[in-house]
């Protein structure tokens, strides 16, 4: 008789999750932050691409990955690791083998070229070819807004077709939309769950002009804009921080609740019992007591 080694599942814990921290140069970060200066005017984030993402944000992070299941996504902070792309490119298993030689190369090429580290290019993103959260802002709606897309992504049952959807005309900037705003609404929504109310507030006021940006390249796309392209942005990232502040304006604070008064119960009143009526015990008046 043989006896087969039964192998038992392990539920995946938050230490499963990979997050790695890239090591901080003086001076790439003093480049990367200049290159960024128009970025953070336009969007009122002085945390855009800043490059020290706090140990807080990452513990979030993880939380949120832990808690979506999302135990395979990837987390690079900070980091310039071109092995790393290339090598993720090619061993996610949600990729076919086409997509993996196509559109994979190319975005392995692409990231690989522009240095996010140095650039601020691709900094903040999603890479739904390697499963890779890429964070370089020390910003947490920016951050759940990276691991929204990678929920968003992850429970789509074709993953690599709902990526290549941005790049076809026709459709490409609409599905944009739809994505981006699939992962702000993850992200708000996971801060409101968590009663997070102030988090919420903060998100609305980053991503809604973020998002806004994205607007403005789809309007760009399917419409033939009169006025010049850099006031029509500007217009729509205006208009994005007024419609931030009107929605976090109406997330409420929720009351405390009131504690609860002690109400004092009063004992109750001692029972009156009669006194037992004596028997007599003379025949005469037990006879009376009997039958008259």
């Amino acid at each position: 008789m043989t006896i087969q080694n039964i192998s038992y599942y392990k539920p995946k814990t938050k230490e499963d999750i990979e997050i790695r921290v890239g090591q901080s140069y003086f001076i790439l970060d003093i480049i990367r932050n200049i290159l960024s200066i128009p970025g953070k005017i336009l969007l009122l984030n002085r945390n855009l691409n800043s490059g020290n993402v706090s140990k807080e944000i990452i513990d979030k992070i993880r939380d949120y990955l832990h808690e979506n299941g999302l135990h395979d996504v990837d987390v690079s902070i900070n980091e310039y690791n071109p092995i790393k792309i290339w090598k993720r490119t090619f061993s996610n298993p949600k990729t076919s083998i086409l997509s993996k030689c196509t559109l994979g190369i190319l975005y392995a090429i692409f990231e690989t070229l522009t240095i996010p580290k140095l650039t601020g290019m691709l900094s903040d993103s999603y890479n739904p070819l390697t499963n890779t959260v890429n964070l370089i802002s020390n910003d947490l709606s920016i951050a759940l807004h990276e691991c929204g897309h990678a929920k968003d992504f992850n429970s789509a049952k074709y993953p690599t077709l709902y990526a290549l959807a941005n790049a076809i005309p026709m459709i490409g900037p609409a599905t944009t939309l739809y994505q981006e705003y699939q992962a702000s609404a993850n992200a708000i929504e996971h801060l409101r769950q968590k009663g997070d109310i102030e988090g919420v507030k903060e998100a609305w006021k980053t991503l809604t002009p973020a998002f806004s940006t994205y607007m403005a390249y789809a309007g760009e796309m399917c419409f033939t804009i009169s006025s010049p392209l850099w006031i029509y942005s500007l217009m729509n990232i205006g208009l994005g921080h007024l419609v931030g502040q009107f929605m976090a304006a109406k997330e409420k604070t929720p009351a405390p609740e009131k504690p609860l008064k002690e109400v004092a119960i009063k004992a109750p009143p001692p029972a009156v019992t009669a006194a037992p009526t004596p028997v007599p015990t003379d025949k005469k008046t037990l006879y009376e007591f009997c039958f008259v």
